[in-house]
């Protein structure tokens, strides 16, 4: 299951966004234990084996996170759902390897945290003023929720953090207030 997820996202399918945020969070998550260390996520791996973990590395680091970047895909970028789920993958992939290049964009993890920090707070600047263009659907208020619940997880910029629970809070009272 773990090589077919990592083949999916790797063939830059449609919905690709969606799974590789399920490898991000285990990459964090993984053991339960994850740290800061002068910005810098720790992970201990030690559920993985060093294959399946450098596979899952390997894949973060080559996936194609934004449609100016080089290369063929069948990817939906430009949606409300996407945009948020390509932005947060970019920047918590750029945060956990701030340091190493990213092959298909040349940029280093620390570029795409900038680049992608400022991404990330346009879109939810956007949620807060006006709301969800996407409203009310069960289908997609999952994936906001997948990359939203992330980057207050992970997210070690204390403004995208709480932004991010603050737009938590926006549509969970939507889905609340409808019900």
């Amino acid at each position: 299951i773990f090589h077919a997820a990592l083949d999916f996202i790797n063939a830059r399918k449609d919905c690709s966004d969606f799974v590789l945020h399920g490898i991000l969070r285990l990459l964090y998550m993984v053991d339960g234990k994850w740290r800061m260390v002068n910005g810098t996520p720790i992970i201990n791996h030690s559920l993985l084996t060093d294959e399946l973990f450098q596979c899952a590395r390997s894949t973060t680091l080559n996936f194609k996170y934004f449609p100016n970047e080089p290369g063929i895909d069948s990817l939906c970028t430009w949606t409300e759902n996407h945009y948020i789920l390509f932005t947060s993958a970019a920047y918590l992939a750029g945060q956990m390897y701030p340091n190493e290049v990213f092959p298909n964009s040349g940029e280093t993890g620390k570029q795409k945290v900038e680049l992608n920090r400022k991404r990330i707070l346009r879109w939810l600047d956007l949620r807060f003023h006006t709301g969800f263009s996407e409203w009310l659907s069960h289908v997609y208020y999952d994936e906001d929720l997948t990359a939203l619940l992330a980057l207050s997880d992970f997210a070690a910029d204390e403004e995208i953090r709480q932004k991010s629970e603050m737009i938590l809070d926006l549509l969970l009272f939507d889905m609340a207030f409808t019900s």
